[in-house]
């Protein structure tokens, strides 16, 4: 994602014109006066490729987002960490494992005891109650840590602990509790409906990441 599609996905995400974030540019440094709605889509559609350092600040306060994000796309500080929240969480690209971000919400703060400069952070709503055995319900949030980026899909970490899957039926990313068992993976249910699923490095399926924490709703 570029500078200027964060700009336009961030202002779109809070309710903000084109117009808007330009006044609130311009009132940030009364000086510059040079900020207008024409501006601003130029930086979104990236006519406009360089942005002075003095509106990538006033950018920042206006977005309500770090230079961090909006220079690189990350959040990552000494002092918190801020993750994508998803409606839910679909492949649209399974070989580079990209999301449809047409399912992304906004984004979660998670305190400085969760960071790790090895892993990066992303986070789900849960759709239903099919996880209600390990107290995970409806509308809680799910925060999922990615695998090392040079990590294979396939291989997941060598313990017991609950994880997100894409499978081969669909793209279409799933809450399963899994066991490594020797060179398979024991997906185990979590409701009457559905069976346990045996899975190996030869099988179609991607692992998206491990659970590693539930923000919980009001139940």
């Amino acid at each position: 994602m570029t500078i200027g599609e964060r700009i336009r996905r961030r202002r779109e995400g809070l309710g903000l014109s084109a117009a808007d974030v330009a006044k609130m540019v311009g009132a940030d440094d009364p000086t510059d006066t040079g900020v207008n709605r024409s501006t601003v889509l130029k930086w979104e559609n990236g006519e406009i490729k360089y942005i002075k350092h003095n509106r990538i600040i006033a950018l920042c306060k206006c977005l309500q987002v770090s230079p961090e994000y909006l220079l690189c796309g990350s959040e990552q500080t000494n002092n918190k960490f801020l993750a994508p929240l998803y409606k839910r969480i679909e492949i649209v690209d399974r070989e580079s494992v990209v999301f449809n971000e047409d399912n992304y919400l906004y984004k979660i703060e998670l305190t400085k005891e969760m960071l790790s400069k090895d892993f990066d952070y992303f986070a789900k709503k849960a759709l239903d109650n099919s996880m209600s055995g390990s107290n995970i319900y409806k509308d809680d949030i799910l925060v999922f840590r990615k695998p090392y980026k040079e990590q294979n899909t396939k291989v997941l970490p060598e313990h017991n602990a609950i994880g997100l899957f894409v499978f081969a039926d669909d793209n279409l990313a799933r809450c399963r509790k899994y066991k490594c068992i020797n060179n398979f993976y024991l997906l185990c249910p979590e409701c009457d409906e559905e069976d346990p699923v045996v899975l190996s490095h030869e099988d179609d399926f991607i692992y998206l990441g491990e659970l590693v924490l539930v923000i919980h709703s009001k139940h």
